[in-house]
C-alpha cells in the first residue's frame, strides 16, 4: 500500500497504473507482492517471514525496488534509502541524486520505546513525524495484524488494514470491482499506535531534503537521529571487502542497496 500511494503520487505514470507490480505471484513482474519481498529478502539472510520487523520491512522494500531497476521493471528513478540503528546518514541519501536518481523514498525505523504501544511522552512526536509535509505514510502493526497510516484526524490516526482489503477482493465475485473507500478506513488514538514501525518521506532533490533535514533538526524529541557522513560497515560487509582486497570505507552495496499525505511536498 505504501509504495502504491507513493508511485501514484510521485512515480512514472507507467508504474502509477500498473497494478500487475502488486499480484499476489511469484512472478518477477509483481514486484512488490508478498512472495518477492520475501525472495529479495531471503537471498540475503534466512528470517521468520510471519514476523516482519520495521527494519526488515524496509529492507525488504529497499531491495525490491533496487531489483526492479536493474530489471528494467520499474521506470521511475527511484532509489531507496533506509536507516540504520536508528540514524539516517546524510551523505548515503545525497549520493542516490550523485549516482543519477530522481526521487528517494526515505524510510525511517521509529525508536519508539520498548512496550507493545507508543508512549504517551513520544506521541505529539510521532504526529509530528506523520505531519511533516514529505511524509507519505507509515507502516506497523501487531503480530498477524498489520496496517498503513494514510493520515490524521485531530489526534486520531487513520489506517487501512491490507488483510482486510485482500480478503474482500479475494471473496468477491470476479467481476466485481472492490475500491476503498471511507467504509474501509479505521481509526485510534495515538497512544494505541504500535511501538513497532516505520515511516516514509518521500524527497524529490537535494534542496527538498536540506529542507525536511531542517526541520527534523529543531525537533525537541527525536525517534531518530541524522548525521553526517555515511552508516559503519558491519561485519560482514568488511569480511568482504577484505576479500576483495579493498579498504573498508562503507558498504558498496548501499547504493544497490485528513490533515492527509498529499503531493504537496514537492
Amino acid at each position: 500500500m505504501l509504495v502504491a500511494h507513493y508511485l501514484r503520487l510521485h512515480g512514472d505514470p507507467r508504474d502509477a497504473k500498473n497494478l500487475f507490480y502488486y499480484f499476489d505471484d511469484w512472478s518477477e513482474y509483481c514486484i512488490f507482492s508478498i512472495h518477492n519481498l520475501i525472495r529479495v529478502m531471503w537471498t540475503k539472510k534466512p528470517f521468520k517471514p510471519a514476523n516482519w520487523s520495521p527494519s526488515q520491512g524496509c529492507e525488504g522494500l529497499r531491495l525490491a525496488v533496487q531489483e526492479a531497476r536493474k530489471k528494467g521493471l520499474l521506470h521511475t528513478a527511484l532509489q531507496v534509502e533506509c536507516s540504520v540503528a536508528g540514524t539516517v546518514y546524510v551523505e548515503d541519501i545525497r549520493r542516490h541524486w550523485k549516482e543519477g536518481a530522481e526521487r528517494v523514498l526515505l524510510l525511517v525505523n521509529l525508536q519508539a520505546g520498548k512496550e507493545d504501544t507508543i508512549p504517551a511522552t513520544l506521541a505529539d512526536t510521532v504526529l509530528q513525524y506523520l505531519k511533516e509535509p514529505e511524509c507519505v505514510g507509515a507502516v506497523g502493526g501487531y503480530g498477524k495484524q498489520a496496517y498503513y497510516i494514510i493520515g490524521l484526524s485531530g489526534s486520531e490516526i487513520l489506517y487501512l488494514d491490507p488483510h482486510l482489503l485482500v480478503q474482500r477482493a479475494l471473496s468477491a465475485d470476479h467481476t466485481t470491482n472492490v475500491v476503498p473507500t471511507v467504509s474501509n478506513v479505521r481509526s485510534f488514538g495515538v497512544t494505541s499506535l504500535s511501538s513497532s514501525l516505520f515511516v516514509a518521506f518521500a524527497i524529490d532533490s537535494p534542496a527538498h531534503w536540506d529542507a525536511l533535514h531542517e526541520r527534523l533538526q529543531r525537533y525537541e524529541h527525536k525517534l531518530f537521529q541524522v548525521e553526517p557522513g555515511s552508516a559503519p560497515l558491519t561485519r560482514e560487509q568488511k569480511a568482504k571487502r577484505r576479500q576483495e582486497g579493498s579498504s573498508p570505507l562503507r558498504d558498496p552495496s548501499h547504493s544497490d542497496r485528513i490533515e492527509s499525505f498529499s503531493d504537496d511536498s514537492s
